[in-house]
């Protein structure tokens, strides 16, 4: 009895040590939110030390980061984050820093394929398209073509603030092929500012 006691303790303190090794190397290897904001003024490649926070709620676990304050003639810039799972199953809020993006100096643009809360790739692709908004623009309309049938959108913002948006489902999903055409950024008195073409 004693050494089936001792044996079961043993297997525990094993698998203590190794959970603890775990927990160590997840945290060391991962960044809370408060991390995240002491990163940035060190990493920027813009100069920024504001950024705004922007999340997809088709994609939550990843936080998008866009410099508010970048240095005059300096590259928009975008800081992407993905939440790490602690195990299978655990939400954390601890991210890891997957991309970092400069893009224009008027409107940046990033698209990539996004990995779903599953851990699942995404069949279709993301664009991000982000500005510290120098330029005072409020407004873009854009065009897309789903099977060859032109579509557009428009996004508002505000002119004294930074922007992000996405568009969603690019490339094909359920028989239906999405492609950006081009994307067109307004200021309030309506002159276009900057114009995109994909």
């Amino acid at each position: 009895m004693k050494k089936v006691l001792a044996f079961l303790v043993s297997i525990l303190l094993l698998a203590c040590i190794a959970g603890g090794i775990f927990a160590f190397h997840f945290y060391s290897t991962t960044m809370s939110e408060a991390e995240i904001k002491a990163y940035f003024p060190q990493n920027s490649k813009s100069g920024a030390t504001d950024f705004g926070k922007y999340v997809d709620f088709g994609y939550m676990n990843y936080a998008f980061y866009v410099a508010e304050d970048r240095d005059f003639g300096e590259q928009e810039e975008l800081i992407i984050f993905q939440e790490k799972p602690f195990g299978p199953i655990l939400r954390t809020k601890q991210w890891v820093h997957i991309s970092s993006n400069c893009d224009s100096n008027i409107v940046g643009k990033f698209l990539f394929r996004p990995v779903l809360e599953s851990g699942l790739e995404e069949n279709t692709q993301l664009l991000l398209l982000f500005s510290s908004n120098a330029e005072k623009m409020v407004r873009c309309v854009y065009t897309y073509a789903e099977n060859d049938v032109e579509r557009s959108a428009e996004k508002r913002f505000a002119e004294n603030e930074y922007f992000i948006f996405s568009v969603n489902n690019l490339g094909i999903k359920n028989g239906i092929d999405k492609q950006m055409r081009d994307a067109k950024f307004y200021n309030a008195q309506g002159g276009l500012v900057h114009r995109i073409q994909f």
